[in-house]
């Protein structure tokens, strides 16, 4: 039996609107990929059914910089919506990790004012659009707008679009 080795984040770079920040990321929540449920209760037993229905994706992306770019990404509503990629480096295997959001910033929290410390800006996001990727390979793929939802290469949706 081999022993593995724990992963470990080596390197992570956002890219908001374009505009990469390499050094500047420090942390990103990605979006949770969960599903509501009801409770049905018939005879002498209670049990969840999954209704195969995505809960709301959200995610959070701390910087440790200003830049104009956040706010080009604030602004973009409605039709138009923010675009944010993220790369992220895994040891020992420089696993390689590819996150692509779509959506709107539904807050930008500035830094508390104080001397001699960190700038920390914050993204909190709403997504209708996710996308990630292991080495190359998709793992998710959720594109509301387009009804669309393909986890591991199956599209969960497929059958109830073409009922649709």
């Amino acid at each position: 039996m081999e022993i593995k080795s724990p992963q470990t984040m080596t390197g992570a770079s956002a890219f908001i609107e374009g505009v990469g920040f390499l050094g500047t990321t420090k942390e990103v929540e990605l979006p949770k990929i969960e599903f509501e449920e009801w409770e049905s209760k018939s005879g002498l037993m209670v049990r969840k059914i999954d209704s195969g229905v995505l809960k709301p994706m959200t995610a959070k992306i701390v910087l440790e910089e200003y830049n104009d770019v956040y706010y080009e990404a604030l602004k973009k509503r409605f039709n138009h919506n923010a675009s944010i990629y993220l790369k992220q480096n895994l040891a020992p295997d420089y696993t390689s990790i590819v996150a692509t959001f779509g959506g709107s910033v539904t807050s930008l929290e500035s830094p508390k004012t104080e001397l001699a410390k960190e700038v920390n800006v914050t993204l909190n996001l709403n997504l209708w659009f996710y996308k990630f990727e292991i080495d190359g390979s998709e793992k998710i793929l959720a594109d509301l707008k387009s009804f669309i939802l393909r986890i591991d290469g199956d599209d969960i949706y497929s059958q109830i679009r073409a009922n649709l």
